[in-house]
């Protein structure tokens, strides 16, 4: 599992901090604001996140305790 994190807008490695037109920047955005597929809460920004095998993004917290659950 990769995990990395969506730095915050503004920030040396988030994006701009007005909307802007930047691919990454929208790219980073939308998953920030996209629902974990596990417990359903905002990504958000400053947090670790994991893309899973369906290409949908999760909290990695949220990833490692549905595994541990699953028992793998």
């Amino acid at each position: 599992m990769s995990i990395t994190t969506l730095s915050a807008p503004g920030s040396e490695y988030g994006p701009c901090l007005d909307p802007c037109g930047h691919i990454d920047c929208q790219e980073i955005r939308h998953i920030a604001q996209s629902p974990c597929v596990i417990c359903f809460l905002t990504i958000g920004y400053d947090c670790e996140i994991t893309m899973l095998e369906d290409g949908s993004f999760a909290h990695a917290i949220c990833a490692e305790s549905a595994l541990e659950k699953a028992g793998k």
